[in-house]
């Protein structure tokens, strides 16, 4: 949708999105016009980039609105009906009735895009690994409700992955007995377990076999313990191999920060490691683009 100022200037049209398409689009918003226009974006998915990386060779002023306040207006403009024609011609409008709610967009490098990607898929991954860690905190509280907090809050160190690989089972782990336990702790892990940690898991354990007892003497035990136990098991597989794709990535992410920011200036202020510094860098791109710190503010969402 074309608007100049408050008129339109036409009904709104579409274009292909091919470099005919481009040139259409380009041709048709300068029509009447005596040097560069304003083009604003909504940014989804990754649809805008090849666009707005022609709209700015072209030479033209790129805006981006949020796309939260855009489903507001839009909502506001077409309560029942969403087309197309009303999301371009709310976003054209949008020069006029929130100035302050567009930034500038800088069209990204193809290494600030590659960062950008990678720090995404590492937030994907994070928190599917989340995801993971809920799960098995959601079936083990059938299967011994106590023992995730006997674990304590390292409850996902080698030694307690080990300890939850073969021991969902509390009639199982309750035979090692307090000597066995602390045994397999060491075992299984690299610092030196706690005694009070041993002695938390051990009385996890017997309470759970106690609670269950009965009903597993009666064959009434209303799960299998060797099925959740293969869940648990594909759980951690998986936590395991994501772990593992996210220092792979980490790897990535620090070279491709280093490419843009080789001076590791974010890094400088307190409280911004390597995760964040990739982070904010990835998100904001060239933070000249914001005239002070309230438009900054108002693009990152803080």
């Amino acid at each position: 949708a074309v608007h100049d100022g408050a008129t339109p200037r036409g009904k709104p049209f579409t274009v292909e999105a091919t470099r005919e398409g481009v040139d259409v689009l380009l041709r048709r918003a300068q029509e009447g016009a005596t040097g560069p226009v304003t083009f604003v974006m909504e940014p989804t998915g990754l649809a805008w980039l090849q666009l707005a990386a022609h709209i700015a060779a072209a030479g033209h002023t790129l805006l981006v609105s949020k796309p939260q306040k855009l489903s507001d207006l839009r909502k506001f403009y077409s309560k029942h009906t969403k087309t197309d024609s009303v999301d371009a011609s709310t976003v054209a409008r949008l020069p006029l009735l929130d100035p302050d709610g567009l930034h500038a967009m800088c069209v990204p490098t193809a290494e600030e895009t590659t960062l950008r990607r990678l720090v995404k898929q590492r937030e994907r991954l994070a928190r599917q690994l989340g995801d993971h860690k809920r799960r098995i905190h959601a079936v083990m509280v059938i299967a011994n409700p106590w023992l995730m907090a006997a674990l304590g809050e390292d409850r996902f160190s080698a030694a307690r992955t080990a300890f939850l690989r073969s021991y969902v089972d509390p009639a199982k782990a309750a035979e090692m007995g307090q000597e066995g336990i602390r045994r397999f702790f060491s075992n299984h892990g690299s610092g030196r377990i706690e005694a009070a940690t041993v002695d938390q898991v051990l009385e996890s354990c017997l309470q759970a076999h106690g609670l269950y007892a009965g009903l597993r003497a009666a064959g009434k035990l209303p799960f299998d313990y060797a099925a959740i136990q293969d869940e648990v098991a594909y759980e951690l597989d998986e936590m395991q191999r994501k772990d593992a794709m996210i220092k792979k990535l980490e790897s990535k992410i620090d070279d491709a920060y280093r490419r843009i920011d080789p001076d590791q200036t974010l890094q400088q202020l307190r409280g911004i490691g390597p995760t964040i510094a990739a982070a904010i860098e990835a998100l904001v791109g060239n933070v000249l683009r914001f005239p002070n710190s309230r438009k900054f503010i108002g693009y990152t969402g803080l």
